[in-house]
């Protein structure tokens, strides 16, 4: 066999390998894409998540109420004084509040 011959069966069986191991590569990262995909999925069900959208809604509906319920507390702050009723003041909502939420009690092994 001359050293041609020999160099193009080398040159061919590493361009194989070369072809092989990218090819495998790409297996691998498809699998380990899959694998965690399933694994995220899994975890993100076990929570009770809600949407972006949907928090601005809520946030939305809050400050609205909070505004209707000032503007009650308003009113019948005027009407106690047209009616020459001394009731105590009640403090408006708008005093905001920072509490941190508990967190839910961890269950039992049985």
């Amino acid at each position: 066999m001359s050293n041609a011959r020999l160099f193009d069966d080398l040159a061919e069986l590493a361009g194989g390998a070369v072809g092989v191991f990218a090819n495998l590569r790409q297996q691998l990262k498809d699998e380990a894409r899959g694998r965690m995909g399933n694994v995220m999925g899994k975890a993100m069900n076990q929570f009770d998540l809600v949407t972006q959208d949907d928090l601005g809604r809520l946030t939305g509906m809050v400050a609205k109420a909070r505004q209707v319920q000032d503007d009650i507390v308003k009113r019948l702050a005027a009407i106690e004084k047209k009616l020459g009723m001394t009731m105590p003041v009640t403090k408006t909502v708008n005093a905001k509040k920072t509490t941190k939420a508990k967190a839910p009690a961890k269950k039992k092994k049985q």
